[in-house]
Order: C-alpha cells, then structure tokens, then sequence
C-alpha cells in the first residue's frame, strides 16, 4: 500500500519563506500583491494591510514607482518575468536598492495562477557602482585635459574611443570617430603611410609611431606626432591599443623656416664672388661653394677629406699644409 505525502504544512513553509534571504511576496494574476514575507515587513515597518493590492508603491522612491508600476504592467501584460532595481523605504527612513524579481507559475492550460516574487538589497553594489563611475568621469576629465589627442582602439582596428580634445579639433563626432570616419582627418598625401603603418603594427603588436598631418574643423592641416603602443593581457595578447597624437607644428614650421634660411644663406655663398669653403676642426674639408666646383671642375664627393688638394697646384700644396697646420694649432687667422 502506498503512503501519501502531504508535505511540509502551512507553519513550516511560512518558516522557510520568513527565513530566505530575500524579501518574498506574491501576487495575483490581476497584479494584486497578496502576501508579503515576514522579512519584507519587518524591512518597510508596516503591516500586510498596509501594503497588498497597489498600497507596496508608498513605499517605493518616488523617482523610481512610476517605471516600476510601468514595467510591472508590461508583465502582466505580457506573462514575461519582471526584473527591475528601485529603492524601497527602510522602517528607519533610508532608501535601499533592491532588485524585485518576479515569475508567473501557470496552470496546465497556460493561465497564469500566481505570481511569486522576490526583492533582494542590491544597496552595497549601487554604491560601488556609484564609486567606478565616479572613477571613471574624474579618470574622462583628465584624459579629456591632456594637451593631446587621446585614443583607443581594438585588436582590428576598430577605434573605441576618442578624447573630447580630438572631437574639438576636427569638429568629428564620437559615432563618426568609431564607424572609422576618424580617417577623413588625416591629410589625404599621408593616410596610406599612415594605415600602412598602422596595419603593421597590429601585425607585429608592436609601438608605432609616424608624423601626419591632421585636418582641424576649420579645414587647416597642422602636423602632429602620433605614437600607438599595445595593451596586453596576462597571457600576453594585445587586447586594446592606445595612441597619442601631439602637435608638433610649431616645430614643422620651425624646421621648414630652417632649411629655407640653410637654402638662402646656401645662394648667397654661392652668389659671393669668391671661392668659399669650410672645414671640420681636423682640417678635413665639408663645404665648398658653387663657384669652388665651377672653377676646379671637381665634385661634392671628390672634394671631401683631402679631396679638395686636387684643386690646388701640386708645388703649393705642401706650403699650404704646413701653414693649415699652423693655423689649426694656433686657431688664429692664417
């Protein structure tokens, strides 16, 4: 003969579900909350009169009820389950977050029975939630402060994100920077140099860096130092890529306005009605004038070291060495 099993009784579950740690409570199909847990009271303070039907919402913050109430209706609507974090008042007056779960058990023909949910304080994880994202804005301010572009980007090349000085400087916005649209920026006469060299990098996983000029909002190209180095994780695979871009301009112009003055000064030596040279403190030659070449016939590179000897008579050679000598012992004028 087989022995029924009539299961724990109404006692003892009411003591299993008062000694969960969680807040339980169920409802009915309509949404009505019919039953909350000893925990759950004691946690607001009230009585189970004062929170069944829709009266629990008192006790929700006011800045979080309205989306709460919102969703909870989609689920009924819907039978899908519910899951939503909002601070509920503790008898003390403190607001804590919890996260409220609910299922829907249905019958054999698919009718939803009952409602059985859950709320469980989440208070210490908002908080450090809170803290990372505090974190992370002081962290954005001083990326977005650094007096250079900032960026990073994935393994394949995609670019994940851009400081708020390279949005300011090309007038590029952060959906425009990561669909790749970053590349409209660079000075057409560069952009192949400079992907070759950043598809290389991403081959070799190491540092790059190269020179390119860079398009402002206002259509001025300035040049601008770039450098990418990788970030590896414990295994030693580059997981991200980080790349800061400098502007060099000042010092672009600079070396330009250099070589146009090297190339001036170069015209006027050769303009000089005279052979002019110059010579490294071994007497060793380095630089002759165009006149120096036209008159001797000779070469840059046979007038290097002693090369320059061919221009002179062999008779006045030794003579004249022996006076340099003299003159580079002393340094005084010969």
């Amino acid at each position: 003969m087989k022995v029924a099993d009539h299961g724990p009784d109404a006692a003892s579950l009411r003591a299993l579900i008062d000694s969960l740690p969680a807040l339980i409570h169920t409802g009915r199909p309509d949404g009505y909350l019919d039953f909350f847990s000893q925990r759950w009271l004691q946690f607001v303070g009230l009585r189970l009169e004062e929170l069944e039907g829709w009266k629990w919402t008192s006790a929700v913050h006011r800045d979080d009820v309205a989306a709460l109430i919102a969703r909870w209706r989609a689920c009924l609507a819907s039978g899908e389950p519910l899951g939503f974090e909002a601070r509920v008042r503790r008898a003390d007056g403190e607001y804590r977050w919890m996260l409220h779960q609910k299922v829907a058990v249905r019958d054999e023909s698919g009718h939803i029975v009952k409602w059985y949910g859950s709320s469980v304080e989440i208070e210490d994880r908002k908080q450090a939630e809170y803290k990372m994202s505090g974190s992370g804005a002081k962290l954005r301010r001083i990326i977005d402060t650094i007096p250079a572009f900032v960026s990073c980007f994935l393994p394949d090349g995609s670019n994940e994100f851009m400081s708020q000085r390279w949005h300011d400087y090309t007038g590029l916005s952060p959906e425009e920077s990561q669909r790749g649209e970053w590349q409209q920026a660079v000075h057409p006469d560069d952009l192949p140099r400079l992907m070759d060299r950043w598809r290389e990098a991403r081959v070799t996983g190491e540092p790059s860096e190269i020179e390119t000029r860079l398009r402002r909002h206002d259509g001025v190209f300035r040049w601008f130092f770039v450098r990418a180095e990788p970030l590896r994780d414990e295994s030693g695979k580059v997981v991200k890529w980080y790349a800061i871009s400098a502007d060099i301009e000042d010092r672009k112009q600079a070396e330009e306005k250099l070589r146009q003055d090297e190339r001036e000064l170069g015209r006027v030596i050769d303009t000089i009605p005279s052979l002019a040279w110059s010579t490294l403190p071994d007497g060793s030659g380095e630089f002759w004038n165009k006149r120096w070449y036209d008159y001797t016939g000779l070469t840059p590179e046979e007038c290097l070291g002693s090369g320059w000897h061919q221009g002179v008579h062999p008779e006045d050679v030794t003579p004249l060495m022996t006076k340099w000598a003299e003159v580079l012992a002393s340094g005084e004028n010969g």
